[in-house]
């Protein structure tokens, strides 16, 4: 149990301290598997306020290099696989911080190339894998944040003027 606890504070440490990319983006993969495999995470909350904590920063950070565009995508996957796998009760209070993070990529413009051509910073697709694993656990607080119902939901349109 002690070395289980290790592996995954050595983890998070590389997520939020690695000068590396690639060691960031694959210990950031790896987050919803340990989350999955070791019980660690059911015991202690601390510990998995730390990994979604590490998640955050990890998508948070501006990279210099902007070769590799998919930062934020890793992120978003690895956050649908953490909602299908952690209890209810225990992704709860992150879960608008989640929603918020959806929000900010999908409202981001494209980015224009040439006279034909646009760019999106992000894959959608990773945004989508990330709300349709949502949409099974949490389906009830999307459709309250999202309804149409809800005036003061950020991008509809109120019918009622």
């Amino acid at each position: 149990m002690k070395n289980e606890r290790k592996i995954i504070e050595e983890i998070l440490k590389l997520i939020n301290f690695s000068k590396a990319l690639q060691v960031r983006k694959q210990c950031v993969e790896l987050v919803p598997h340990l989350i999955k495999h070791l019980r660690e995470f059911d015991s202690d909350e601390t510990l998995f306020d730390k990994a979604i904590k590490s998640i955050f920063s990890f998508m948070g950070k501006k990279e210099k290099d902007k070769k590799d565009d998919n930062i934020k995508g890793v992120g978003f996957i690895s956050l649908g696989k953490i909602s299908l796998l952690a209890k209810q009760k225990t992704l709860e209070p992150y879960i608008d911080r989640i929603f918020d993070l959806i929000d900010a990529e999908i409202k981001k413009p494209a980015i224009r190339i040439n006279k034909d051509q646009y760019h999106k910073p992000i894959r959608n697709t990773d945004v989508l894998l990330c709300i349709r694993d949502l949409a099974k656990n949490y389906g009830h607080i999307f459709e309250r944040r999202y309804s149409a119902r809800n005036p003061m939901t950020p991008g509809t349109i109120n019918h009622s003027q």
